[in-house]
């Protein structure tokens, strides 16, 4: 039989009976459906997808909603145009071990800001299905994303889509934040869109300065003045390359012609 635990020697639940009153409506409300839907994510999972009116969404991303995760929108955008069905299935290997197999693993990404819209209207149509009360948070917060992509050239919307799953993980990570409070994110809007914010330093590839390559050599060894090399990009080619044609080390051009 489950021991029983004494809540009041927790000090993270003494806490929250302090900080809830303080919490917005729509925070309580989220917080409330998340502490329920803990107590078996799974059955909550199989009434979704056994409702009749919800929208069609990978699995992995409703229970990652259910569970209070950031959907992951390379996985969305795979699944708009996937022709294949998502599933899992579990094999024992002994000493309480399983391997999954079939997880589905994205072969699209989320590269432009019209791909992005595409993927976050899915996310938020999901997350609004199972949390009603957050349609005006994530309208503002797609207001909001789509400031950052129409106010910055397109050689930053590459940190744009960074900048916004941090945020999304953030938040995700957290009770007392909405996707909405854009003003506490300007630490995280230096930090990935500035030229010399720590996030977008570290998350950039550095270009080696050797022959043929670096940023003072010439053309050749297949490479440009500024380092680009002319071979074609085999992410690109394969659809999955997450930088734009003007970050990338590599020509976006088919390897084929």
């Amino acid at each position: 039989k489950r021991r029983k635990v004494d809540e009041s020697k927790l000090p993270w639940v003494v806490r929250d009976f302090i900080v809830e009153p303080t919490l917005l409506p729509e925070l309580k409300q989220t917080r409330l459906q998340l502490l329920e839907f803990a107590k078996d994510p799974k059955y909550v999972l199989g009434t979704i997808l056994n409702s009749t009116s919800h929208i069609a969404f990978p699995e992995s991303e409703w229970l990652a909603i259910v569970k209070g995760h950031a959907v992951d929108l390379n996985k969305v955008i795979t699944n708009q145009f996937s022709v294949s069905h998502e599933r899992q299935h579990a094999e024992s290997i002994g000493d309480g071990i399983q391997l999954l197999f079939g997880s589905s693993t994205p072969i699209r990404t989320v590269s432009t800001h019209a791909q992005w819209i595409t993927a976050w209207t899915k996310a938020a149509d999901a997350i609004t299905y199972v949390f009603p009360h957050r349609r005006r948070e994530l309208d503002e917060y797609r207001q909001y994303i789509t400031d950052l992509f129409t106010s910055s050239g397109e050689h930053v919307h590459e940190r744009v889509i960074r900048l916004d799953r941090k945020l999304r993980i953030e938040a995700a990570g957290r009770r007392d934040l909405a996707l909405n409070d854009c003003a506490k994110f300007s630490h995280w809007e230096r930090s990935f869109l500035n030229d010399n914010g720590a996030a977008h330093l570290q998350l950039t590839p550095k270009t080696k300065d050797t022959p043929g390559r670096g940023p003072n050599s010439g053309s050749g060894n297949g490479a440009d003045k500024q380092g680009k090399s002319k071979e074609p990009c085999n992410r690109f080619n394969e659809e999955r390359c997450p930088s734009n044609k003007a970050n990338c080390r590599y020509t976006h051009i088919c390897s084929r012609c």
